[in-house]
């Protein structure tokens, strides 16, 4: 079986730009830091790593295991668009580099508040 990473893996293409196939086997073999920036931000906010998230999202989403990624980056767009219009708007990213930042101080907002979700919720008993 082989998977198309082309949002997982950064800057590796074939000659038409679609990515890289790997067989799943070296696809969970890969270096960290081979992987998108962006995508290790997605799975920051998460409290995984790149690997775990691609392992739960393929539970998540049977059919479409990037569907977490796209979702959060939609999420995070908006936000960016709102928040810094320098930086993007609700159609482009006009500068890759700080949006790749945003997207890494959004990733430690978002673990911090999961964090602090989750140990209020011990606190309370809830879990």
């Amino acid at each position: 079986m082989k998977i198309h990473l082309n949002a997982l893996v950064a800057d590796q293409a074939n000659a038409d730009g679609h990515g890289v196939e790997y067989s799943l086997q070296e696809a969970e073999k890969m270096d960290s830091k081979n992987l998108n920036p962006r995508y290790v931000s997605y799975a920051k906010a998460h409290g995984k790593t790149p690997e775990k998230m691609l392992e739960h999202d393929k539970k998540k989403y049977p059919g479409g295991s990037m569907c977490g990624f796209i979702l959060w980056m939609a999420v995070k767009h908006r936000k960016c668009a709102t928040e810094h219009k320098h930086i993007a708007d609700g159609r482009r990213i006009f500068h890759q580099t700080k949006w790749t930042e945003y997207l890494e101080q959004e990733a430690e907002k978002d673990f911090k508040q999961s964090s602090t979700r989750t140990t209020s919720r011990q606190t309370e008993g809830e879990i």
